[in-house]
């Protein structure tokens, strides 16, 4: 067995990534930028992806087991769970179920570092899979994973064990580290490490032009909704507020687009439809990279009201097209402020702040200069790969 931190002579080392936060043939557009890292940091390793799938999507829809996709060997064992109950102990489901089909991988392909996104029960998984053949282990806490804990439950405690199983544990923001170490973390084990963004899709286009292709008017007031549609993204708030907007006839012309789709769709279009707004709403639904960036500079504002993050790349894409970006006052959010003069914040769940801070943002001129300080995926794969 290969000893941790081995360099093969002219080749790459092996990286092996687990975890079910990944884009694959049921969700495409889901956790696009674990795709988008994996992909930055193929210059420095050759990757297999252990991506396992429920039982009931497993039965539900034909879905191989093994496939080549973008360099990547994609792996899908099936995730045996009890549904609804026993969920403290969903790591060790999950272990048993991946098990098999990691120390196969690992005993063929012979890693060299094994990587993770979401603490519990991927980061767990990952780092015990790790550790049993003395590999060592990166786990990555992305928003949610720890935001919700609270001190001393089952889970935060199987959380904290990640942290200590592993080699480094990488927060997206300082907001998320701090976080982790009042639940009782180690400090010395948490490093930050902020997301990058695809600097060759999300860059600051001629808006006029960017319109005009997406058929929407100079005098349009667009504002612009990028994620996925669930009550904890604050859609509540962001319908009464453009409701607010658009009785208020603040502008004229003013459309609310949507890119994303997820379970709070129908609930989101009924609050729509009885505001009387909803024929003033875009529905997209998810959409490509590509698109989203044509959006934000199309958009005269682009609107993230959630009640919890990390810290969202919505955000840095947004910023990095130098468009004007209203959202909440969560997670890493309040790190981009001292630098980007394009960025509002709001309280979470305060309808009246969040109509006035957009009705501000459109009425404000953009920043000179779109967000030159928020890193290149490449960049981040760099000192990813340095933490390994």
């Amino acid at each position: 067995m290969l000893q941790a931190g081995f360099r093969r002579k002219g080749l790459k080392r092996r990286l092996l990534f687990i975890s079910t936060i990944f884009p694959n043939r049921l969700a495409g557009k889901h956790a696009t930028y674990m795709l988008q890292s994996l992909r930055a940091l193929q210059e420095f390793f050759d990757i297999d992806i252990v991506n396992p799938v429920p039982w009931h999507l497993r039965i539900k829809h034909r879905i191989a087991y093994k496939y080549a996709n973008d360099g990547f060997e994609m792996y899908h064992p099936t995730y045996w769970y009890p549904p609804g109950i026993m969920r403290s102990h969903y790591g060790l489901f999950y272990y048993l179920s991946i098990r098999s089909c990691a120390h196969k991988l690992i005993k063929a392909r012979q890693h060299d570092v094994v990587f993770s996104s979401w603490l519990y029960p991927d980061g767990w998984v990952a780092c015990n899979i790790a550790n049993s053949f003395a590999i060592p282990s990166i786990a990555m806490a992305i928003g949610t994973d720890a935001n919700k804990l609270v001190k001393d439950s089952l889970v935060t405690n199987k959380t904290i064990e990640t942290i200590a199983l592993s080699r480094n544990t990488l927060c997206v923001s300082e907001a998320l580290k701090n976080k982790l170490v009042t639940l009782g973390a180690d400090p010395l084990k948490l490093f930050v490490l902020y997301s990058g963004v695809d600097r060759n899709i999300f860059y600051k286009m001629d808006r006029t032009l960017v319109r005009k292709e997406l058929g929407y008017a100079h005098d349009d007031v667009l504002i612009l909704f990028v994620g996925n549609l669930l009550k904890t993204k604050g859609l509540d708030e962001l319908a009464d507020s453009f409701k607010n907007i658009c009785t208020g006839n603040y502008f004229r012309n003013t459309k609310l687009i949507v890119a994303g789709s997820g379970k709070y769709e129908i609930d989101f279009s009924n609050m729509l439809k009885s505001s009387k707004v909803l024929n003033d709403t875009v529905l997209l639904g998810s959409c490509t990279l590509p698109d989203v960036a044509k959006l934000m500079n199309a958009a005269d504002v682009v609107c993230l009201p959630s009640y919890n993050e990390g810290l969202p790349n919505v955000v840095l894409e947004a910023l990095c097209c130098n468009a004007k970006v209203v959202a909440t006052e969560v997670g890493g959010i309040p790190e981009l402020v001292p630098q980007h003069g394009n960025l509002y914040l709001v309280p979470p769940k305060n309808t009246e702040a969040l109509s006035s801070a957009l009705v501000k943002a459109i009425k404000a001129d953009c920043a000179a200069d779109p967000a030159e300080d928020i890193g290149s995926w490449a960049e981040y794969a760099k000192k990813l790969s340095e933490c390994m």
